[in-house]
């Protein structure tokens, strides 16, 4: 395998720093070094991003133009690691990466889907989430779900159909139903909660996950959430 390692030096949060000192961090124990173990590897250093304003939204997100910025940088990034023949490794940033490698994936291959690996759905909208941090939402902002999204998302969603998403390892359902939000489960084509995944297995969960995926869509994008 091919890899390129493409770091996002990104913060959804109110203040700078926090999760996008993480891939510093990453690189100083090793990562890239651990990834080249698997084949060949290349590190493409940091995509330039704006620092966030720590300032709600029109959609209810914070950091707005720092996160239109980020999905315009993803996007091209992961697409020109295509181009290459390379398989692109988003590293750092948090969750709101997804949007933009996403995008990158539609435009490669007309149609993508997710396997998400996470303990939380991110699929709140932002005006009830605790936080306004996209990470909180960025799943509910591929399928299309949140108005008055910055550019470019406004005009680039919905980035994926429900059918091909498939999730693995949920544990928020009790929390997403008492903040007053809607729970994707019934709406994705396959979500297994954490208790059904360690009593599963996870090899038996994940090609289960990855069967599902290949009957709705051609290629797919595997989200894991370090923090899990």
């Amino acid at each position: 395998m091919n890899f390129e390692l493409i770091g996002v030096p990104y913060s959804p949060m109110a203040k700078p720093g926090g999760i996008a000192d993480a891939i510093q961090v990453l690189r100083d124990v090793g990562f890239a070094e651990r990834v080249a173990a698997a084949g060949e590897v290349r590190d493409t250093g940091d995509l330039t991003l704006l620092e966030g304003s720590g300032v709600r939204g029109p959609s209810g997100l914070l950091n707005e133009r720092a996160l239109g910025r980020l999905v315009t940088a993803t996007c091209e990034a992961v697409l020109g690691s295509l181009d290459r023949g390379g398989r692109p490794l988003l590293f750092g940033g948090d969750c709101p990466v997804l949007p933009g490698a996403l995008a990158a994936g539609r435009d490669r291959y007309g149609a993508v889907g997710l396997l998400l690996l996470d303990g939380h759905e991110d699929a709140w909208p932002p005006e009830i989430s605790p936080t306004g941090e996209a990470s909180d939402s960025e799943v509910a902002i591929a399928f299309g779900r949140i108005g008055d999204l910055p550019e470019p998302l406004d005009r680039l969603v919905p980035l994926l159909a429900p059918e091909p998403v498939s999730m693995l390892g949920p544990r928020d359902r009790r929390a997403i139903e008492q903040g007053g939000a809607e729970s994707v489960a019934e709406t994705v084509g396959l979500l297994r909660d954490d208790e059904i995944v360690h009593a599963e297995g996870a090899e038996t969960s994940a090609s289960e996950a990855i069967r599902t995926i290949a009957n709705s869509a051609p290629a797919f994008w595997l989200h894991i959430d370090l923090m899990y």
